[in-house]
């Protein structure tokens, strides 16, 4: 919220400031401006920090559960199961805290957020708010073609669980014993 202050920060330097010739409020504005600049990145800090705790107790609860199932399905269940499947099952915690501590999660974070700001670009813009209705649009657009594109471009690149199973058996039991 106090994002949306700046415009109007920068709307009250023009109209009263430099429109009305008063530049005895400049003060004010200023010292206003300076506490909103430190609030915000008192939040911003915050903000970080609560979205680093969250994504990594995400991925300690999911490795918990993902353990556990793994320590108490029946031992054919085990067996049955293929090396790869189990060692996908545990980095999967580890990929659902890199999307919520990466740009992705900063972006799911701020969805609510740009909601408020389309209304009050809405409320004081008027028919202005479909400049960045349509961009979203586009963006959104061009983000799905350019997925489906690389989608289609074969890749060269192994899985490290891949490359993992080909290695012999020896150099397994060897890099298990150095872990």
């Amino acid at each position: 919220m106090f994002a949306l202050a700046i415009p109007f920060i920068t709307m009250s330097i023009y109209d009263h400031v430099i429109g009305g010739d008063a530049a005895h409020e400049l003060t004010g504005i200023a010292i206003g401006a300076t506490l909103l600049f430190a609030l915000l990145w008192l939040l911003r800090v915050i903000r970080s920090q609560t979205l680093a705790t969250v994504a990594n107790r995400i991925s300690r609860e999911i490795s918990d559960a993902l353990v556990k199932k793994l320590l108490t399905e029946s031992y054919q269940v085990s067996k049955n199961t293929t090396q790869q499947t189990q060692v996908n099952q545990l980095n999967f915690s580890q990929r659902i805290a890199g999307v919520l501590s990466g740009p992705l999660g900063n972006t799911l974070f701020d969805i609510p957020f740009v909601l408020v700001f389309l209304i009050a670009i809405g409320a004081l813009g008027g028919w202005l708010v479909m400049v960045p209705i349509i961009s979203l649009g586009l963006y959104y657009l061009v983000a799905k073609l350019l997925s489906s594109i690389l989608q289609l471009e074969p890749t060269n690149r192994q899985s490290p669980v891949l490359t993992v199973k080909r290695l012999s058996p020896s150099f397994q039991a060897t890099r298990l014993h150095a872990q």
